[in-house]
C-alpha cells in the first residue's frame, strides 16, 4: 500500500487503498476523483508533481505533504 497526500490541495497518489482497485497500479488523484493511472510510482509521482505545481501556485499556502507506504514481506 502507498499514499502520499497534499491535504490542501486534495491531491494524492494511491496505491492499494479502499479509493483506488486493488491491481498494483499508481492513481493519481485529485480529490474524490482519478486523474490517471500508471504502472509505476516513478511514472506517477510524475504526474504528480506537474499538477502540484500547477495547484500550488494558485494555493501556495496548502503545500502540507504526508506520506504513507506499508510493505508486505513474504517468505523467500
Amino acid at each position: 500500500m502507498f499514499h502520499q497526500r497534499i491535504e490542501g490541495l486534495g491531491l494524492s497518489i494511491e496505491e492499494g487503498t479502499d479509493a483506488v482497485p486493488h491491481d498494483g497500479r499508481y492513481y493519481v488523484r485529485r480529490g474524490e476523483l482519478t486523474d490517471r493511472s500508471y504502472r509505476t510510482l516513478r511514472e506517477a509521482t510524475r504526474r504528480y508533481e506537474v499538477l502540484k505545481d500547477a495547484l500550488a501556485a494558485a494555493a501556495p499556502a496548502a503545500l502540507v505533504v504526508s506520506t504513507t507506504a506499508a510493505v508486505e514481506l513474504g517468505a523467500a
